[in-house]
């Protein structure tokens, strides 16, 4: 069951990189640029810091002037950076919205009237907005952070191996937690999406019924029907928030 819904998600998963990959890896260099920048900027405040207290006027101009530079290049990096990645995931999902669709119209009519519409209105909308913020952004934010990590150990352990061993040891806690997570998030994710993908057919079904209401004068019992779809959808949605912030 698995190996089948891996092998239905491919060609979705490959819509993202097709005539994609150049601003994929330009977007991967950028992000990789920005890892040594911000330990640079980290170890740049210091020296300034310690310039300042040794009251050498000419280091002081001398630092001040790379600092500046410095400054100039990281923004740019960024500015860069930001770009790269945006483009990328732009592209990514108006590919992957095309194939979903082009996936829709090949079905047959007999097929298509068996569904439920809402499934597809929400795939076109929900689930591309939790695809692009669960792991088109958040994979350059992992690599970054990731780099980040190796890069603050390696300066640790030149400073102080001691407390570096014993920062590891403290941060290998929360880690190792996440990791247990990560499935628990997969699943309250899954449920919010089916949760949407309901919310969107029976509010497609209240408007498209919307005459039918208003003949046999229900909208009272129409408009609690919606409250209390909309009221579980945001239940799992906060379910979902709270666990991810833990």
């Amino acid at each position: 069951m698995k190996d089948s819904k891996k092998i239905y998600a491919k060609p979705y998963f490959d819509a993202f990189y097709q005539g994609n990959r150049t601003l994929f890896i330009l977007a991967l260099v950028l992000v990789i640029l920005n890892f040594p920048v911000s330990l640079v900027g980290s170890w740049l405040l210091g020296r300034v810091i310690d310039v300042i207290t040794s009251g050498d006027l000419q280091q002081l101009k001398d630092t001040l002037i790379f600092t500046v530079g410095f400054i100039i290049v990281a923004f740019l990096i960024s500015v860069a950076s930001y770009r790269a990645k945006s483009r990328f995931i732009c592209k990514a999902l108006v590919q992957y919205k095309n194939l979903a669709f082009q996936k829709l119209s090949e079905k047959n009519i007999s097929t298509f009237t068996r569904e439920n519409t809402g499934s597809y209105i929400s795939l076109l909308t929900n689930d591309v907005s939790s695809v692009e913020e669960n792991y088109l952004r958040k994979s350059f934010l992992l690599l970054h952070y990731v780099l980040v990590f190796i890069g603050t150990l390696v300066m640790m352990f030149w400073y102080s191996p001691i407390l570096t061993f014993a920062t590891v040891f403290l941060a290998f806690l929360p880690m190792t937690a996440s990791v247990f997570m990560g499935k628990e998030m997969a699943v309250r994710e899954k449920e919010v999406s089916d949760r949407n993908e309901g919310f969107v057919a029976q509010l497609q079904d209240l408007l498209s019924g919307f005459s039918v209401i208003k003949s046999f004068k229900a909208e009272k019992e129409a408009w609690q029907m919606f409250a209390a779809a909309s009221q579980e959808v945001e239940e799992k949605k906060f379910r979902r928030y709270w666990w991810n912030v833990c």
